[in-house]
């Protein structure tokens, strides 16, 4: 909190966001109810898939790039500004980071073959979505 303080002095003009808990749930349910299983401990969801769903929400197309890390690239760095590996990361130790992945990769418009090859997953907005019955 200290660091959000300091930040807002700095840059007291700056935009302000917050994300209502219940969008945050509501991310963590689509992973659980859209890959049929549910993890024993309910852990947060990840600040990149958060990122990504409320670009969903925002836009009518999205293309995320390194989200699915290509073939050569995977890294187990936990965020790209923090110097260091951490298994943890990249196992999802604190977030369900291969769901909201594999989440991410099945809602894709190209084939998973694709985002393994480019790391570009071309994700529709959230209003353009189809679901079947």
């Amino acid at each position: 909190f200290d660091a959000y303080v300091a930040h807002r002095r700095q840059r007291p003009r700056q935009h302000f966001y917050l994300l209502h808990p219940r969008f945050v749930r509501g991310a963590w349910g689509l992973v659980q109810e859209n890959l049929g299983r549910c993890h024993g401990r309910q852990t947060p969801t990840s600040s990149g898939f958060l990122g990504v769903m409320l670009m969903m929400s925002l836009c009518e197309e999205v293309d995320v790039y390194d989200y699915i890390p290509p073939q050569g690239r995977a890294s187990r760095r936990c965020h790209y500004f923090e110097p260091g590996d951490d298994p943890a990361c990249s196992m999802g130790g604190r977030h369900p980071i291969t769901s909201e992945k594999l989440f991410a990769l099945r809602l894709s418009a190209h084939v998973a073959e694709r985002a393994f090859s480019s790391g570009r997953l071309h994700l529709p907005g959230l209003n353009k979505l189809t679901c079947p019955h």
